[in-house]
C-alpha cells in the first residue's frame, strides 16, 4: 500500500483554505447571515450581486497569489487555481441555496476570473506581486460589475444541431 503524504491541489500538506481559519470563519458567518435573513436579503438582489462580485474578485486574486507563492508560475496553473478559488465559494453557496450556480449558466463569472488571473500574470511578471493582487481584484471586479450593470451574459449553447 502506498502512503499518501500530500493532499490538496498543489501538493501542500494542508490546503491553504484550511491553513488559515479566517476563510472558513468568514464563509460560515456569511452563510449564517444569509440563512437567517434570506427573505430580507433576497429583496436586495443587486446588492448581493455586488458583494458576490467582491468575493469573486478577492478569491480570484488570492488563488493567483497562492499559486505563485508556492512556486507555480505557469500561466495554466495560475489561471486554474484562480478560477477554482474564485468560483468555488459562490458555487457552494448556490448549491446550498438549491439554485443553479452562476458559473454553470449564462453569467459572465468564470470568464471574469480567467481575465482577472491573466492580468495577475501580466502584472506579476512586469511589476510584482502586490500590484498583481490589486490588478487581478480590480479587473475581475470591474468586469463582473460591468456585466451586471449592462446585463451582459454569455450566449447559451443550443442543444439543437
Amino acid at each position: 500500500m502506498v502512503a499518501m503524504n500530500n493532499s490538496g491541489l498543489i501538493n501542500k500538506n494542508l490546503p491553504v483554505s484550511l491553513a488559515n481559519p479566517i476563510y472558513l470563519i468568514i464563509s460560515i458567518l456569511s452563510a449564517l447571515i444569509v440563512i437567517l435573513f434570506y427573505k430580507k436579503i433576497i429583496r436586495f438582489n443587486q446588492i448581493l450581486n455586488i458583494f458576490d462580485a467582491v468575493g469573486l474578485a478577492a478569491f480570484t486574486a488570492i488563488g493567483s497569489d497562492v499559486a505563485v507563492n508556492n512556486g507555480y508560475t505557469q500561466p495554466f496553473i495560475i489561471i486554474v487555481l484562480a478560477v477554482m478559488t474564485g468560483t468555488g465559494g459562490g458555487t457552494l453557496r448556490d448549491l446550498f441555496a438549491n439554485e443553479i450556480p452562476y458559473v454553470f449558466h449564462k453569467e459572465v463569472y468564470a470568464v471574469a476570473a480567467v481575465i482577472g488571473s491573466v492580468f495577475f500574470i501580466i502584472t506579476y511578471r512586469t511589476i510584482g506581486n502586490s500590484a498583481a493582487l490589486y490588478t487581478a481584484f480590480a479587473v475581475t471586479f470591474l468586469i463582473r460589475l460591468f456585466c451586471i450593470k449592462k446585463d451582459i451574459h454569455l450566449k447559451k449553447v443550443s442543444k439543437e444541431a
